[in-house]
């Protein structure tokens, strides 16, 4: 499954063009939009003639379709859209425009379908994805690395709907500080073999650790060095030896990125 396009279409939120609207009379404190019909279309709040306050747009049949904070003109705090039914649909926070922070996707029925967290536009961490919509049952976490302002798929945990057990996992990366070293420990290993390539702060990958680790248990670590400024950015390889010889490393499976700052 291809996480970096999850298989979701997000109801665009219909407010382009509103921070770049012209100017209004600094007496006005709402302005109101209408469809050919007459029906409601967009209330916005203005402060100064300039868009500051509350969006709120509406579908034809007057039900809402979105409910914006706008500050300075631009999105600010907790944006809600909602499906013409009156349905909640996604619950998305932005700083200056940007999604930062919590979000949440729902189902037509209400239910969760996915949340977990951005940065600046980019998933982050552990994010959860449940499945059909009548069972609301868990059925994947997803595991998302920022690495130089790049949004990378880590990994993730399948689970079955039915049962709630896990039915298919890829290899993890867990970083860690350990006495001055930083620790990069691979959990549930499935390849041959392994190696780690880092980089310090001021050049990606500068230095590379061509030592191949042979995985013999359920995880295993390499520590690596670090700089002045505790930094380290990198990803592991994981190979699959070719015909079962350890000299031959033309498969490679699977690159896990990581970044860390002290």
């Amino acid at each position: 499954m291809n996480f970096q396009i999850v298989n979701i279409t997000l109801i665009t939120l219909v407010l382009i063009g509103l921070a770049s609207c012209d100017r209004h009379n600094s007496d006005e404190k709402v302005i109101k939009s209408y469809y050919e019909s007459g029906a409601l279309h967009k209330e916005m709040e203005l402060s100064n003639g300039e868009l500051d306050g509350q969006i709120k747009i509406y579908y034809e049949n007057q039900q809402l379709k979105s409910v914006s904070s706008i500050k300075n003109g631009k999105r600010q705090g907790l944006t809600k859209t909602y499906l013409p039914d009156g349905t909640l649909s996604s619950e998305l926070n932005f700083d200056q425009d940007i999604e930062n922070g919590p979000y949440y996707l729902y189902h037509g029925n209400g239910n969760i379908f996915q949340y977990g967290e951005k940065l600046n536009g980019l998933k982050k961490g552990t994010h959860y994805e449940y499945a059909t919509i009548d069972s609301g049952r868990l059925h994947y976490k997803i595991f998302y690395q920022i690495v130089r302002g790049q949004e990378y798929v880590n990994g993730y945990v399948q689970y079955d709907t039915l049962t709630n057990q896990i039915i298919n996992q890829t290899p993890q990366v867990n970083v860690d500080l350990l006495q001055n070293k930083l620790r990069v420990r691979m959990i549930h290993p499935e390849f041959d073999s392994m190696r780690v390539v880092y980089g310090l702060s001021e050049g990606f990958y500068v230095e590379d650790s061509v030592d191949l680790k042979y995985l013999k248990t359920s995880s295993f670590q390499v520590e690596l060095p670090l700089n002045e400024k505790k930094e380290l950015y990198g990803y592991v390889e994981n190979f699959k030896w070719v015909n079962n010889d350890p000299s031959t490393h033309q498969t490679i499976s699977k690159e896990i990125y990581f970044e860390w700052k002290k």
